[in-house]
């Protein structure tokens, strides 16, 4: 079985995260053979607030601000910092 770059790197990612340490290997290959790249610009919105996502996402590299919406009013405030490494 020929294993593509993009996957090898995914792969390379999954070993190295503490949430997957107890995975079988090859269920760690099937999820690095579907994973997808997302690349984000500065200020982009990745996961919505009352969304029910279907997927995870790990921040390979760079940092996300986590925001909530102040309830009061419309106001958006930092609630974390997600670093490289961590799944979102």
């Amino acid at each position: 079985m020929t294993v593509s770059p993009a996957t090898s790197a995914a792969l390379q990612i999954f070993q190295q995260l503490p949430e997957f340490s107890q995975a079988a290997p090859e269920t760690l290959a099937s999820l690095a053979g579907v994973a997808e790249q997302v690349e984000l610009r500065q200020g982009q919105t990745l996961l919505r607030a009352r969304t029910l996502e279907s997927h995870a996402f790990i921040v390979v590299e760079g940092a996300l601000r986590l925001l909530a919406k102040e309830p009061f009013q419309d106001d958006l405030f930092s609630v974390g910092r997600a670093e490289a490494g961590q799944l979102v």
